[in-house]
């Protein structure tokens, strides 16, 4: 089959990498041109391009499994051509430069692929159809709206699941490459673990994650553990074998360098918030393997819930925090998000609580409890009820 892909909003998280820096307070998601969408000049529409678009053309984050999913679809004989609109990349000073950017980036991010393309920003949607019937393309991976409808009529089209083309309901969606794949395969999934397995995973990538670790947690780990001083209590309680689920509690910062150090030389990946993606943070969470979701997105939701399901099933570790944020209210606990208990059923990997406690400024008590098990069968809201009615009296308990 011959395959065609986009770039921008289909590699990459086009709209969320928008939303962030824009930071705007009157968004309408349904439309991808910027003046439209936050309500701007094309003045401001330059500005906010002139300030963020080499840096987002040099560093925005590839999706989770594109390069792995990439890679599979090659193995199977598929010819994989990527054709993008790139800003600026057909501007005769500027634009060879964009493009060998954009090959690089590639590269760097182990995207393999046959040929790759070019087109006019201001005629993407007619260039992308010529070359579509040229290259007698079967299948064509896009997110603008206005290039799907033209594509249509001359091929197959995936729909990169976005805001801005919501609308488009007579469209077939995919959420992320793992659903890309399953839908290029026809892999019916049913959340079963036969279903997750048959889904590419990076295993390189992993294997980087690992060693990383290694190195991190025998120089940055010794002189954080100088700062922070921790009693722990049932370190018995983490189980000898890996492809556990450490569902920690979340009131301050210190409470992620806290859940790596009580889990030693224990690989384990953190699930955070997806502000750190774009974040300076992400310097050393990156290389550690940290997998990021939007708190307020179903779509992200889905991915990271596929890559944590992939973690475990490759014999890694989670480090959770339910409670989605910080806790700053006089509350034990907040109520918690359905993540860790929906892969502890999925997996049938054992949850770990695990309850953190100030006692003074550098001092820190931690209690580890014992594990448990979500069977399919579990009622999956009773399921998080539990765990967080233990964790509420682990913490009530440690307080005393």
């Amino acid at each position: 089959m011959n395959i065609a892909i986009d770039v921008d909003g289909v590699f990459t998280d086009y709209e969320w990498y928008l939303d962030y820096y824009a930071k705007s307070n009157s968004i309408n998601k349904t439309e991808l041109d910027l003046q439209k969408r936050y309500n701007w000049t094309k003045k401001k529409e330059l500005k906010f391009h002139i300030k963020h678009f080499v840096w987002y053309i040099i560093n925005m984050p590839i999706r989770e499994n594109a390069s792995a999913v990439m890679r599979e679809l090659k193995k199977q004989g598929h010819k994989i051509y990527i054709i993008t609109a790139r800003a600026y990349a057909n501007n005769f000073l500027f634009g060879r430069i964009i493009r060998n950017i954009l090959k690089k980036w590639l590269y760097k991010n182990n995207v393999c692929y046959d040929d790759i393309y070019f087109v006019n920003t201001h005629n993407a949607a007619k260039e992308k159809f010529r070359l579509a019937k040229e290259l007698d393309i079967d299948c064509f991976i896009e997110d603008d709206p206005e290039n799907i409808q033209l594509l249509k009529d001359v091929c197959n089209v995936l729909c990169m699941q976005a805001g801005y083309n919501s609308h488009m309901p007579d469209f077939e969606f995919v959420s992320d490459f793992g659903d890309l794949y399953s839908k290029i395969n026809k892999i019916n999934r049913t959340n079963s673990i036969s279903d997750y397995n048959r889904i590419p995973f990076d295993e390189e990538e992993y294997e980087k994650y690992k060693s990383n670790h290694k190195i991190i947690m025998k120089t940055l780990g010794k002189i954080v553990s100088c700062f922070l001083k921790l009693e722990i209590e049932n370190q018995n309680n983490i189980p000898e074998s890996d492809g556990s689920i450490f569902v920690f509690n979340h009131r301050r910062s210190s409470d992620i360098p806290i859940a790596y150090l009580v889990l030693k030389n224990r690989f384990a990946r953190l699930l955070t918030k997806k502000e750190y993606e774009l974040s300076p943070l992400r310097f050393l969470q990156k290389p550690l393997g940290t997998i990021y979701v939007n708190r307020y997105s179903k779509i992200s939701g889905k991915t990271s819930r596929l890559v944590m399901i992939q973690t475990i099933l490759n014999k890694g570790n989670l480090i959770v925090f339910p409670e989605g944020t910080r806790n700053k209210t006089n509350e034990l606990l907040l109520p918690f998000r359905y993540g860790a208990v929906r892969v502890a059923q999925i997996t049938n990997a054992p949850i770990i609580p695990v309850v953190i406690e100030k006692v003074k400024s550098k001092k820190y008590k931690v209690r580890i409890g014992e594990k448990i098990i979500i069977n399919q069968s579990d009622d999956i809201k009773e399921s998080n009820d539990k765990l967080h009615n233990i964790m509420k009296e682990m913490l009530i308990d440690l307080k005393k």
